[in-house]
């Protein structure tokens, strides 16, 4: 997630404070998905549409087999 979206988190969660109503990044992104999932599917794609392309997740590395001691 870009670095901007992870202010934006923050901001929600002091204007929540703010409000009276603590909030939890868990909570907020729920929100998100209640109010997207309501989009028509036109407004899903705009919305989809001005996201910031973010970076594809790097490859995990393999495990290595344990040994076993001798």
């Amino acid at each position: 997630m870009p670095a901007a979206e992870f202010r934006q988190i923050a901001a929600l969660k002091s204007r929540a404070l703010h409000l009276g109503r603590p909030a939890k990044k868990n909570e907020l992104l729920r929100i998100g998905l209640l109010l997207v999932s309501a989009l028509s599917d036109e407004a899903l794609v705009i919305a989809l549409d001005q996201l910031e392309p973010s970076r594809p997740a790097k490859p995990k590395k393999p495990k290595l087999a344990k040994r076993a001691d001798s």
